[in-house]
């Protein structure tokens, strides 16, 4: 019992740390990315908050068709 609780905790914190990376890695890139054409931080910090609102705009209709659909 003690030794499957050990292995979830495991299998729990690995996956965490993937999802983190695979949350913060895209930004990091492409922070580089936008930097080396051109842009400054002050332009990136104004584009940041726009790309997070059109990835919300985007994504959460996208996923609650999706529930709609898989209830049906």
């Amino acid at each position: 019992m003690l030794e499957q609780l050990r292995r979830n905790q495991r299998i729990y914190y690995g996956a965490l740390a993937l999802v983190t990376v695979a949350l913060s890695l895209p930004h990091a890139i492409l922070t580089v990315l936008l930097l080396d054409k051109g842009l400054t931080l002050a332009q990136l910090c104004s584009l940041k908050p726009v790309s997070v609102a059109w990835f919300c705009c985007v994504n959460f209709p996208t996923a609650f068709g999706l529930i709609y659909i898989l209830r049906k």
